[in-house]
């Protein structure tokens, strides 16, 4: 985003250089992670739903944590506290662009259901599996595209609700209202 020709080793270098921080944030998103599914395990209809807007609020304030952990170096606690503050400044940009690319892998996941009624319809189970088996293929290398999509974005949102600063592959309007290309 600020011009220059990052190589994977450039990101492994740069990943390295931060792992202490990656790997106190991955343990306690994994702790907060099972202990809501703990609790709604162990709940009603009631802490269900508790459970369930605790862990979206989870979500919301730890939307930028990756790009804070990233670009400021600092723990997941100062990470979360820093998301937040970033995030009350550019909420809307953030959720819009969020559900606009989930929308968009939604589409392009069903398209992967093709296969599979292609082998149903034309019958046999070797023609079923060969379906099944490219359906699974597409699905992770859409996984694998949506994740790099939306990290890049998101990194793209960070440094613009950060620094007011825009790529040259993005424009002002985009940021703000994805929806009005």
């Amino acid at each position: 985003l600020n011009g220059g020709d990052p190589t994977f080793s450039y990101g492994i270098k740069m990943a390295s250089g931060r792992l202490k921080y990656i790997v106190e944030w991955a343990l306690l998103s994994a702790t907060v992670g099972l202990v809501l599914q703990m609790i709604s395990s162990k709940s009603g209809i009631i802490g269900k739903i508790v459970v369930g807007l605790v862990g979206f609020a989870w979500s919301v304030a730890t939307y930028f944590v990756v790009p804070v952990i990233a670009f400021e170096q600092v723990g997941p606690i100062n990470a979360i506290k820093r998301s937040a503050s970033v995030l009350k400044g550019s909420w809307g940009e953030a959720m819009i662009s969020n559900l606009g690319i989930g929308l968009i892998f939604l589409a392009l996941g069903i398209v992967g259901l093709v296969p599979i009624i292609v082998g149903f319809v034309i019958g046999g189970s070797m023609v079923i599996i060969a379906g099944i088996i490219v359906a699974i293929v597409y699905w992770l290398c859409i996984a694998v595209l949506a994740t790099a999509v939306s990290g890049v974005l998101l990194t793209a949102l960070y440094r613009y609700a950060t620094t007011g600063k825009i790529s040259e592959y993005y424009s002002e309007q985009v940021l703000k209202n994805p929806w009005n290309l």
